[in-house]
């Protein structure tokens, strides 16, 4: 058996799988409209994820290493660990918000 014959769809050899299938498919099924609500909690869940390890970018990190006089690698260790609760806690909150709205 041939590659072709064996992901074949019937069309040629072109399988079903390939990128102008599925956006075919996207056409005839295009996907649900969301509310406001959902947006807002689709919005949370980015913002929780976007703080995960934004340390080096975040001016906070800089200011409270150099304001404290603590060290950068002390600074990094405990902004890693408030950021990952942070981050964790903000994507719980809008999964949990998403059960009951």
């Amino acid at each position: 058996m041939k590659w072709s014959e064996s992901w074949s769809d019937g069309n040629g050899g072109c399988p079903s799988s390939s990128p102008p299938s599925r956006a075919g498919s996207a056409w005839r099924d295009p996907a649900p409209v969301l509310d406001g609500t959902s947006v807002a909690l689709v919005i949370m869940a980015i913002s929780a994820g976007s703080i995960f390890a934004s340390h080096v970018n975040d001016g906070g990190f800089w200011i409270v290493a150099k304001y404290f006089g603590i060290s950068e690698r002390d600074t990094l260790k405990t902004w890693t660990v408030l950021e990952s609760v942070l981050s964790v806690a903000g994507f719980a909150a809008a999964a949990a918000l998403s059960l009951f709205v």
